[in-house]
C-alpha cells in the first residue's frame, strides 16, 4: 500500500497534522487529522513508497525500542485510521 500522493504531513508547533497538497482537490478534510510524534514520524516511514504493515511494525520497534506486541497493534491502528480517512491506496 502506498499514501496518496496529495497527502502531506505538516508540522506546527508540537502537533503534526495532514493536509491537501493540492489546491484543485476534492478532497474533504472536514475533520483534520492530527498525529503524535510516532504516528508522524511512522507517516514520514511510508511516505513516497511501497509499505506494509509488518515493515513499518519492525521500524518502530527499531527506532522506539518498544515490544513487538505494543507496535504491532499499534501500527494496526494508525494504519486502519489512515484507511478510514482515506489516505492509502491498496
Amino acid at each position: 500500500m502506498k499514501i496518496k500522493s496529495q497527502y502531506i504531513l505538516r508540522e506546527l508547533g508540537d502537533t503534526f497534522i495532514v493536509v491537501v497538497d493540492d489546491p484543485g482537490s476534492s478532497a474533504n478534510l472536514s475533520s483534520v487529522l492530527s498525529f503524535n510524534e510516532s504516528a508522524a514520524w511512522l507517516w514520514r516511514q511510508a511516505a513516497g513508497s511501497d509499505f506494509d504493515e509488518a515493515s513499518l511494525t519492525a521500524s518502530l520497534c527499531e527506532e522506539y525500542d518498544i515490544e513487538a506486541s505494543y507496535a504491532t497493534s499499534e501500527v494496526a491502528r494508525i494504519v486502519a485510521q489512515w484507511r478510514e480517512y482515506g489516505l492509502l491506496e491498496e
